[in-house]
């Protein structure tokens, strides 16, 4: 499946060129889509929109968004994972979305119509880290690595400062905020961490069009 978005949000069939359903979309600019892990759903954020909206694939007529989940800033970053999983712990859909403040929101819901019921869960540096006039020690990278149980996940921030970042692998679970206590020196990894590689990477993304095979 492709997604595009512009006026409208549309989703595509590769295989036969078809258009499977298109949506209301975003009144501005879209920052940020993915598909879903199962790619039952595409997640979306707006420039200067203070949420991310969720949008069923179903193949029905036009429709909106079938869950909102605000945010205090906008987002830049979005991730997601979880399905209709054999094991009941694994099951549901986890959303991970750092905003442009550098603050991490993490929500878990065993379906869509669970999560905007839920509050979110924020990973943030301590308040004595947060930006300052040329001093950025905010969480700049995220990515969520894997489910670990029901509503827990495991999820790696890149933050700190951008000449000597620390990397960190976190248990998030949902409920339970995390703040980060970074250090002016710096940390290469988490302990715990050592057995990694340093050539393994936090990767940033953003873009306008999303791929699902």
């Amino acid at each position: 499946m492709l997604a595009a978005a512009a006026g409208l949000l549309k989703v595509f069939s590769c295989a036969d060129h078809t258009k499977i359903q298109k949506f209301s979309g975003h009144p501005v600019s879209v920052r940020c889509m993915i598909f879903s892990e199962d790619g039952k759903s595409v997640l979306t954020s707006g420039v200067g929109e203070r949420h991310i909206a969720i949008w069923k694939i179903d193949g029905t007529k036009k429709k909106s968004a079938s869950c909102v989940l605000l945010m205090e800033h906008p987002a830049i970053f979005l991730d997601s994972r979880g399905s209709n999983h054999e094991d009941l712990k694994l099951r549901g859909l986890f959303v991970l979305a750092l905003s442009e403040i550098g603050v991490c929101y993490f929500w878990h819901g065993n379906h869509i119509e669970e999560l905007p019921n839920a509050r979110p869960t924020k990973i943030s540096p301590e308040i004595e880290s947060f930006p300052s006039k040329g001093n950025n020690r905010a969480i700049f990278a995220a990515k969520l690595d894997r489910i670990v149980r029901s509503s827990v996940g495991s999820v790696r921030v890149a933050h700190g400062s951008l000449i000597k970042p620390s990397f960190e692998k976190l248990i998030v679970e949902h409920g339970v905020d995390i703040s980060l206590n970074t250090s002016k020196e710096g940390l290469l990894f988490h302990v715990g961490l050592s057995h990694i590689s340093s050539k393994e990477k936090v990767v940033n993304a953003k873009g306008m069009i999303s791929l699902k095979n």
